[in-house]
């Protein structure tokens, strides 16, 4: 025979199906039973190591779960939230103390007489107020709004002379 054994028919030989063909290979083909003797050799090392793991004494397993989670605590900063906000508690509690007490500022007489050189009359104040709301644009705006009539203008104008 001068195919080898493949993948499948050594999967079937280590998990201990019978293969006649497989059989008689491995007797005639020294290169496939030495592959065979490797492969069972891998497998049964694994499968000790794994026993092995597996009868470690429960203390290493408790002990290694608390590694882990100190690794993991150490990993997250510990944040003191709870007195964070109950200092922020106290200090709105606080606050609502402080300003509860105190009375609007009230302009005394002598403040109300004194007349400053540039103020003018209520009327003309009032007089002025209307006027800036009666305007369409803001007075920051008007420049630009003369920009955009001139521009319409110069418009109508080049389209007149086409």
């Amino acid at each position: 025979m001068s195919a080898h054994l493949s993948d499948e028919q050594f999967t079937r030989y280590l998990s201990g199906e019978e293969d006649a063909r497989a059989q008689f290979h491995l007797a005639e083909c020294d290169g496939c039973r030495a592959q065979a003797a490797r492969l069972l050799e891998i497998v049964g090392a694994s499968r000790a190591h794994a026993e092995r793991s597996g009868e470690r004494h429960a203390n290493l397993w408790a002990r290694q779960r608390n590694e882990v989670l100190d690794a993991l605590a150490g990993r997250r900063p510990h944040r003191p939230t709870w007195a964070l906000a109950s200092a922020l508690a106290v200090l709105v509690f606080l606050s609502t103390f402080l300003f509860q007490n105190q009375s609007p500022r009230t302009q005394s007489k002598s403040d109300m007489q004194v007349s400053h050189p540039g103020s003018i009359s209520d009327d003309a104040l009032l007089s002025a107020v209307n006027s800036t709301l009666e305007q369409d644009v803001p007075s920051a705006l008007a420049p630009v709004q003369q920009l955009a009539f001139e521009r319409e203008q110069a418009e109508q104008n080049g389209s007149q002379k086409n």
